[in-house]
């Protein structure tokens, strides 16, 4: 979720509720861990991301039901289109991974072998 979450809904969400930086502060370290208010600024300018645990107190302190709702719709169609870049070969070679799911860390293991022989192919 880290490349999709969205500073300025984080922040946006924040005003909605009338709370200070300091508010959430005090919020999340009574909650989850010591936070500074510089941290959660950082969150809402993009410079870092909270992990999963600060997110879902952030979305309890906000009121946010879905997770989803800090995302950023831009960013959810770039990862859309990004899947897209896989060869034909390489969609199917994941549908059939997905297909028998108890062969994974057998694919898995012979991808490390290969590559351990210096043959490893580039993408």
């Amino acid at each position: 979720m880290d490349t999709l979450l969205s500073p300025e809904k984080l922040k946006k969400s924040r005003n909605i509720n009338s709370l200070s930086v300091e508010d959430v502060a005090s919020y999340l370290s009574e909650r989850v861990k010591q936070v500074s208010p510089k941290t959660i600024y950082g969150w809402e300018n993009g410079t870092s991301k909270p992990n999963s645990d600060m997110l879902i107190a952030m979305c309890t302190c906000y009121g946010i039901s879905d997770v989803k709702d800090l995302t950023d719709e831009k960013n959810i169609d770039k990862l859309i289109n990004d899947i897209h870049f896989l060869t034909q070969l390489e969609w199917e070679i994941v549908q059939k991974i997905r297909l028998h799911p108890e062969l994974k860390s057998l694919i898995c293991r012979l991808l490390e072998i290969h590559q351990g022989n210096g043959s490893a192919e580039q993408a």
